[in-house]
């Protein structure tokens, strides 16, 4: 019995941008199924690491590549506003389509490194259930409003 399954790659985004499209292509080029682009800006600045910005550079590596899934791994709304995520993630669509995946997560790095979700009135939760409406939202493309907690 044979068992399918995908091969994806987690790239780091504090690799210089010509670079990790380089990896992407060549991923890509090597039959991988993913390409995912990872974010973690505190943690990397905190060890001396360069940052870059992985919606931005995933954007890049869609225009350069035609099969390959692509994936943020993940984006947090701590660090973006979901409107924006929304914003960015539609560019996403339109360069790479049905091959964009949307990774969100509330990045347990990034709130470690800025002392958020503890003790808090509004808990990480809460925080990604608002956020994943409000993209959703956004991306449907209607008139939208939003009253939350966050």
């Amino acid at each position: 019995m044979t068992i399918s399954f995908n091969i994806g790659v987690l790239q780091l985004s504090m690799e210089p941008v010509r670079e990790t499209v380089a990896m992407a292509t060549a991923c890509e080029q090597a039959g991988f199924d993913a390409f995912w682009i990872a974010e973690a800006y505190p943690w990397w600045r905190k060890h001396s690491f360069e940052a870059r910005s992985s919606t931005a550079v995933l954007a890049v590596i869609a225009a350069a590549t035609r099969r390959i899934q692509l994936g943020w791994g993940i984006i947090s709304p701590y660090t973006r506003h979901p409107v924006q995520i929304a914003m960015e993630a539609r560019v996403m669509q339109d360069l790479a389509g049905d091959r964009f995946m949307l990774g969100l997560g509330a990045s347990k790095i990034f709130m470690k490194e800025i002392g958020e979700g503890e003790g808090e009135k509004v808990g990480p939760a809460t925080v990604m259930r608002e956020s994943i409406e409000i993209v959703k939202g956004v991306l449907q493309g209607d008139a939208f409003q939003y009253e939350g907690k966050v």
